[in-house]
């Protein structure tokens, strides 16, 4: 069965992109707060309206919800945590690279390049040794287009399903008047 990111509304996975990286959520005993982020950052919806917490252990994402697309263990760096989301609108992701960099030299600390995936990192089947292929600054400004494209037509379609639903509503309502006359004239 192929690995397929667990995030809602992302269709990837390894059989449609091999090159793609899948990074095992972090461990609820070893990580707890790390792994808490990622589920915030997820956004995806468990029973009764409480954040999602799978039980699995086999429970990815996707290199794509990542800016550098590796997943980063220092915890100042933006890769530390998923943010790339349909849901979310972000800040390019040269903004925040940039952002991170100046802290760290604000800070005195080396650069904020993307280190390579610790053995925690992407899941054992990912190969370690490949790079991301690195989306170029017009290829993510075109996906972030998109991205705003596609929510103002799920913002339409959300305004034109409620609308529905009303003009249903009021349809029930004057079906249902309709026979309780019809039950009073027998």
């Amino acid at each position: 069965m192929p690995r397929s990111c667990s995030v809602p509304f992302c269709t990837t996975n390894k059989l449609k992109n091999p090159n793609l990286k899948c990074y095992i959520l972090p461990n609820g005993s070893t990580e707890p707060r790390r792994r808490t982020r990622w589920l915030q950052a997820i956004r995806r919806e468990g029973e009764f309206g409480h954040l999602w917490d799978p039980k699995s252990k086999h429970v990815y994402v996707c290199s794509q919800h990542f800016i550098t697309g590796l997943k980063n263990e220092d915890i100042a760096h933006p890769d530390y945590t998923p943010s790339l989301f349909p849901h979310k609108k972000t800040k390019s992701p040269r903004s925040v690279l940039q952002r991170l960099e100046r802290r760290r030299k604000r800070e005195g600390v080396q650069s904020a390049q993307p280190e390579s995936p610790t053995s925690e990192g992407p899941a054992p089947e990912a190969p370690t040794s490949e790079a991301p292929i690195p989306l170029q600054e017009l290829e993510r400004k075109q996906l972030y287009e998109e991205l705003d494209n596609l929510r103002r037509e799920r913002d339409e379609a959300m305004k034109e399903r409620a609308e529905a639903i009303r003009e249903l509503e009021t349809l029930k309502m004057s079906v249902n008047r309709e026979k309780m006359t019809l039950n009073v004239k027998s």
